[in-house]
């Protein structure tokens, strides 16, 4: 695990985050950074938002964090990671991997307009009784 990974992990809290910084252990930069990555973490994960720019940004950011990091509380004062390489794109998925993610994507459309067909059926058979009681209710 690098420098940058370790550090994410440990200050994946809000709490803990501000209160280093409450008590001088990291600056104002590194608090907005720590939270940035932090909150563009989790709508990725939870919210499955974002695109290979804003994930590689990030990578990016944690990287610093872990320079900084390495240069702060490590033995190296003057650590030079040297130039930041950015992973290799992504690899073209197997063709057959495609195919079913195609399956499933109209099967799910499939459903989702299933659901929405029974939705509005039991709607109408909901007015349609509705109707029926007031009928019988009112002479």
């Amino acid at each position: 695990m690098t420098p940058a990974t370790s550090l994410c992990f440990f200050f994946a809290s809000t709490t803990l985050v501000d209160r280093l910084f409450e008590r001088g252990a990291i600056g104002a930069t590194q608090q907005a950074m720590f939270h940035d990555l932090r909150r563009a973490g989790n709508v990725a994960a939870h919210e499955a938002k974002g695109d290979g720019a804003e994930a590689l940004h990030q990578l990016k950011m944690a990287r610093e964090l872990g320079v900084w990091s390495q240069r702060t509380f490590g033995n190296n004062k003057n650590f030079d990671p040297g130039p930041f390489v950015p992973p290799p794109g992504p690899k073209k998925a197997d063709p057959a991997l495609d195919d079913e993610l195609a399956r499933l994507r109209a099967d799910l459309e499939k459903r989702a307009k299933e659901a929405a067909d029974a939705r509005a059926a039991v709607e109408g058979i909901t007015r349609t009784a509705e109707r029926e009681r007031r009928r019988r209710v009112l002479p």
